[in-house]
C-alpha cells in the first residue's frame, strides 16, 4: 500500500466563446500555499460528496465567474494534472467542453485574480503547467477544427 497514490478528483470547464476562443483564469497567488507555482486555470473546481461531476461544475462556475446558465457538451478530457494538491495528493481532472449563453465574465470570488478569452494554442500554452500535454494537444486541436 506504501506505493499507492491518493487523488482528489476535479471537474473543469473549457468555456468556448462565439470567436473560439477559449476562457483561462489565473490564480491568485495569495491564496494559495508556499511552494505552488504560479499558474492559469480552468474554471472548476474538486468533486464534494454528495454531488455528480455535472452538478459540481454548475456549482464551481457559478461561485467563480458568476454564470447560472452553461450548456455541457462532452467530456473532453480525463487525465492526471502535473500539480499536486497540498503537495501530498494527486489530481485527477475531467474536462468537459460548454458554451455559456451570458457571455459577461465577473470573478466574483477571490481564487482567481484575472481572466482572458485566448485562442486554444494559447490557452494550451497557459495551461501546460497544470493541464497533461494529452489535454494540451487536445486544445490545440480544437483550434484548427
Amino acid at each position: 500500500m506504501a506505493n499507492e497514490d491518493t487523488f482528489h478528483l476535479g471537474v473543469k470547464a473549457l468555456i468556448r466563446n462565439k470567436h473560439g476562443k477559449v476562457l483561462v483564469l489565473h490564480t491568485n497567488m495569495v491564496k494559495l500555499p508556499k511552494g505552488v507555482t504560479d499558474h492559469w486555470d480552468l474554471p472548476g473546481g474538486r468533486l464534494q460528496k454528495g454531488q455528480d461531476l455535472e452538478e459540481t461544475l454548475r456549482r464551481e462556475i457559478k461561485e467563480e465567474i458568476g454564470i447560472k446558465e452553461i450548456k455541457i457538451l462532452k467530456l473532453l478530457d480525463a487525465s492526471i494534472s502535473k500539480m499536486r494538491i497540498h503537495f501530498e495528493h494527486g489530481l485527477i481532472l475531467f474536462t468537459f467542453l460548454c458554451t455559456i449563453y451570458d457571455q459577461h465574465i465577473e470573478l466574483t470570488d477571490d481564487e482567481h485574480s484575472e481572466f482572458d478569452w485566448f485562442s486554444p494554442k494559447e490557452a494550451g500554452k497557459l495551461l501546460s503547467t497544470k493541464f497533461s500535454d494529452e489535454f494540451v494537444e487536445k486544445l490545440v486541436k480544437l483550434g484548427s477544427s
